[in-house]
């Protein structure tokens, strides 16, 4: 569980295997996932979270943007 402090100072610990990849400035999409029925999947938008290079929260979305190759 995160604590309270880190929250505050904006840190984000990375732990495990990708502990051993990962350095400090390092860019870290943090993803969840959660089982439904399909009737619900069909609605169901994400909560999108963009933040700064110095972990200030720039904006919200509630959907994921098309990408190019």
């Amino acid at each position: 569980m995160p604590s309270r402090q880190n929250a505050v100072r904006r840190i984000i610990s990375v732990n495990g295997a990708a502990a051993h990849c990962a350095s400090v400035g390092d860019i870290v999409i943090i993803a969840s996932f959660v089982t439904m029925p399909d009737e619900e999947a069909r609605t169901w938008r994400p909560n999108v979270a963009y933040f700064e290079g110095d972990n200030e929260m720039k904006r919200t979305a509630k959907a994921i943007p098309v990408q190019v190759a």
